[in-house]
């Protein structure tokens, strides 16, 4: 009797041992699995970001290349407008005169690229970026281009009555030979001394200082965002 207790005994630790045996190799098994799927999602999301990043870094830079032509051009306007209105005609340099064209008349809006930015945010493929720093600062890039816009969009109407004002001696100056130079001065002075247009360009001249406070500001984050991008790479 007491055999077989010992034995019934044996039989039932062996169960119990290969009950847990089976229980750890089917637990290891699904830990196995998670830690493959995970690596896996990992392994995606990292193919992921890169393929964001490179989108993203390709658009920036052309971004900031057109930040930079827009900001030289609207400088160079300012300079010219300034010139023409505080120091009169007779100032402008001679090499400086084919200036007054449809340049000076202009805005020079900003059409940035948007799409790798715009896919990013809207779809939620934001958050496969590990960087907080650089998800903080797409953001905030799109706030600076909405007051740069919005700031640019108040020069418009005076550039379109610059326009409309300057048209017929934007249309005689066309005729003149860019070597007369006198000519095109004279036809200049004209148009300088009319109140209307120098009221106009006067406010244009403050809009452009102001909006390129702005403009700097957009450059700025626009080399901000590259150097993380180039950071998470």
């Amino acid at each position: 009797s007491r055999r077989r207790h010992t034995r019934l005994q044996g039989d039932w630790s062996s169960d119990v041992c290969s009950s847990d045996l089976e229980f750890a190799v089917i637990v290891l098994g699904v830990l196995i699995a998670l830690w493959i799927d995970a690596g896996w999602g990992w392994i995606q999301d990292r193919a992921e970001e890169g393929e964001i990043i490179e989108d993203l870094e390709a658009d920036f830079r052309f971004n900031l290349e057109e930040l930079r032509t827009i900001r030289a051009r609207r400088q160079e306007i300012l300079d010219y407008s300034l010139v023409l209105l505080q120091e009169g005609v007779a100032h402008v340099p001679s090499d400086s005169l084919s200036l007054f064209d449809r340049r000076l008349l202009q805005v020079y809006s900003f059409n940035p690229r948007l799409g790798a930015l715009n896919a990013t945010m809207q779809s939620g493929r934001v958050s496969v970026l590990r960087s907080r720093e650089l998800r903080n600062a797409l953001a905030g890039w799109e706030g600076y281009l909405a007051d740069e816009q919005e700031e640019i969009q108040w020069a418009l109407p005076v550039a379109m009555q610059l326009i409309e004002r300057s048209s017929q001696t934007y249309d005689s100056l066309r005729s003149y030979d860019a070597a007369d130079t006198a000519g095109i001065r004279v036809a200049l002075q004209v148009l300088a001394e009319d109140r209307p247009f120098r009221s106009l360009l006067t406010a244009k001249e403050a809009m452009f200082r102001a909006s390129l406070f702005g403009l700097d500001q957009l450059i700025t984050e626009t080399e901000r965002v590259l150097g993380l991008l180039e950071a998470t790479q």
